[in-house]
């Protein structure tokens, strides 16, 4: 039967037909898909031209510089509302202050705050999201009212964007409302714990400081505090820094000696250099990598040159890396344990030795730039001078 169908040239002539019909579909489904992709480079290029030249005819008003509705108004004339609320948006967040508030006045002016308001009960939560994080980068009570409005929304993607949305406006009442409704929710994933938190640092450190000092928090998220703001090195944080090394949890220790290493402060060296004996070997790792930045001194250096030997390699590849980075001190000691070391030292000092050996060596100096600037120097500067080159 089947030797049949194959030999009927009816059959050969309907899977020839099919066989070009499949063909033409083909081709002209990558012709569109080409074509919609040449389309919108085509229209991301001019919308990029319309928002640089937009920004270009407003720069000089954006500082509180009087004429600024006039200039919004031509703008919006010739370039566009999408070009100019972008801009406007964009410099709010580079501005604080009276110039802060006179964008939001702006943007409330050209009716973008009232459009994405309305835009952000509508839809589903993708488009609401988005219009959330339009109207945070407006700022002003409307924003303020919607984000208030949508830390309730039935979407965890929403509510998450209004939080977040309520630190950006930085003041006060917004802040605590986002760290309530923050507080309020159970379950959330960590990698949103964490990023809110790191917008509260950068936003209101103060306010973190606070909450992370009354012990309202979960250990976990205590310690996801700590971690966020050693990541914008809030020096006011160091009380938090010790209370966390003091904490018998090992993770907490360990966050206590991050924020402990990114304060910086070189009076903390030996409480620093003890850690490195701490039995968990995180907390060790951690110690290594923070003292790094800190001391130079001679028991900075011991103890950092005995962790070479650590029986870990992270905490082994974190001294090393911290001796590489304390100058020719360091460095002797790393090529003393390459030499003539514990195994496990050779291991840990080798990569770091070998990436110091692979920098380029700065370029020598310009001679005729020298000798031009030596009239211009007393003879001891001239001197330090030649010293130096």
């Amino acid at each position: 039967m089947s030797g049949a169908l194959a030999g009927d040239p009816l059959t050969g002539l309907w899977l020839g037909r099919l066989l070009v019909a499949m063909t033409v579909a083909i081709v002209v489904s990558v012709t569109f898909l080409l074509l919609h992709h040449a389309a919108s480079l085509r229209r991301e290029a001019v919308r990029r031209r319309r928002i640089e030249a937009a920004a270009e005819e407003l720069a000089p008003y954006l500082a509180g510089r009087s004429g600024a509705s006039a200039a919004m108004a031509a703008a919006l004339r010739s370039r566009g509302r999408f070009a100019v609320s972008t801009v406007l948006r964009r410099a709010r967040r580079c501005l604080a202050g009276d110039a802060e508030r006179a964008i939001s006045d702006l943007l409330e002016e050209m009716g973008e705050t009232r459009r994405l308001a309305r835009s952000a009960r509508r839809g589903g939560a993708l488009r609401r999201g988005r219009s959330l994080r339009r109207l945070a980068a407006c700022g002003g009570p409307r924003a303020r009212r919607e984000l208030l409005r949508a830390i309730a929304d039935r979407s965890p993607d929403v509510r998450r964007v209004a939080r977040e949305g309520l630190l950006e406006l930085r003041d006060p009442f917004s802040v605590r409302a986002a760290l309530a409704a923050f507080l309020a929710e159970s379950g959330l994933p960590h990698s949103w714990s964490r990023a809110f938190f790191l917008r509260l640092a950068v936003y209101a450190a103060g306010e973190l400081r606070r909450l992370t000092a009354t012990r309202q928090l979960t250990p976990n998220l205590e310690k996801l505090a700590l971690e966020a703001l050693a990541e914008t090195g809030d020096a006011a944080a160091a009380p938090l820094a010790l209370a966390g090394i003091r904490s018998p949890a090992a993770e907490m220790r360990a966050a206590g000696v991050r924020l402990l290493g990114a304060v910086g402060d070189h009076r903390w060296t030996p409480l620093l250099a003890g850690l490195l004996a701490d039995p968990e070997w995180f907390v060790r790792a951690a110690a290594a990598r923070a003292l790094g930045g800190l001391g130079r001194d001679q028991g900075t250096l011991e103890a950092l040159g005995q962790s070479l030997t650590d029986s870990h390699w992270w905490v082994r590849s974190n001294a090393a890396r911290s001796l590489a980075r304390l100058g020719p001190s360091g460095m002797n000691r790393l090529a003393r344990a390459a030499s003539a070391g514990h195994g496990f030292a050779r291991q840990a000092a080798m990569p770091e030795l070998l990436r110091l050996a692979d920098r380029p060596s700065p370029p020598p100096p310009d001679e005729a730039a020298t000798r031009d600037l030596a009239p211009a120097l007393d003879d001891g500067a001239t001197r330090d001078l030649a010293v130096a080159s």
